[in-house]
């Protein structure tokens, strides 16, 4: 017995287009664990350095939506390490920061952050003098 062409040619465009799919599958989670793993230092630096050295960001978890366009952080603390030539120095902490941004594009080339809007969950604010 013997296979058609056609079932021949069926077979093998479903064999290739599995091929494609697998590969920009791939590509699609690799450019996510590559985003989301620079959005994590790209963030601690803009911090910093719009702080001037004043500020330090701290997270446990960045995820990326690409869907939906929100950048959450988990469980996240802000530290000012200023503290020689201020008296008073805080620390802002909170479980989940979602920033709605209009983009990822603009953090990807030109490390900025177009934010949309910004959602706390949790936030604790202590100041100390």
């Amino acid at each position: 017995m013997t296979v058609s062409q056609p079932t021949r040619q069926r077979r093998r465009f479903i064999k290739l287009s599995l091929f494609t799919f697998g590969i920009i599958a791939i590509l699609i989670l690799g450019l996510h664990i590559w985003f989301v793993n620079n959005a994590r230092r790209m963030m601690r630096e803009m911090v910093a350095t719009k702080s001037q050295g004043k500020l330090q960001l701290e997270m446990s978890q960045v995820s990326y939506n690409f869907f939906s366009n929100n950048l959450q952080v988990k469980e996240a603390r802000l530290i000012s390490t200023d503290s020689t030539t201020r008296a008073v120095s805080y620390r802002i902490t909170f479980q989940k920061l979602t920033l709605q941004v209009g983009s990822f594009w603009p953090l990807l080339f030109r490390k900025k952050v177009d934010i949309d809007s910004i959602f706390l969950v949790d936030p604790e604010i202590v100041v100390t003098q």
